[in-house]
């Protein structure tokens, strides 16, 4: 009975070594690894191994999961972050725009007050003097001023 255990130890032995000659190379290619482990785990008979095989390859999907989910973060993350980056940039664009609309509206105030005032003050000559009076005493006064202004 002594035979037995060294022949079933011999069996093993020798299962293991043809299971390990279906792997052919362990390489950085993990697709090929995985494809060689998967036909490891399914060829062999030896309970203890394929579990073993199988948690490994299971923890080994779980750990590219976790990789893949993490990369997938960060993408999700550099875009949110370049999105708001833009909207920074369109809101001090705006601001601009808003102010330089602003400037355009005061000017445009200060004209049309300029010439509300010039409407007045010809209204106020046409009530006091007329019309033909109120226009000639307009021009006295328009080339006395470019006169003044160095025009």
């Amino acid at each position: 009975m002594g035979m037995l255990p060294s022949a079933s130890a011999t069996e093993i032995a020798s299962r293991r070594a043809a299971e390990a000659a279906r792997v052919y190379i362990v390489c950085n290619d993990f697709e090929s690894f995985d494809k060689q482990m998967v036909e490891v785990a399914n060829n062999t008979k030896d309970i203890g191994l394929v579990s073993e095989i199988r948690a490994f390859m299971d923890e080994r999907t779980r750990s590219l999961k976790r990789q893949e989910d993490e990369a997938e973060r960060k993408r999700s993350e550099e875009k949110f972050s370049h999105m708001m980056q833009d909207l920074e940039e369109f809101r001090q664009e705006s601001i601009a725009e808003i102010k330089q609309f602003r400037e355009d509206i005061h000017k445009r105030s200060e004209m049309l007050q300029q010439t509300t005032d010039r409407v007045q003050n010809l209204a106020h000559d046409v009530r006091q003097f007329g019309v033909s009076c109120a226009l000639s005493r307009r021009r006295v006064r328009s080339a006395a001023t470019r006169g003044r202004s160095g025009h």
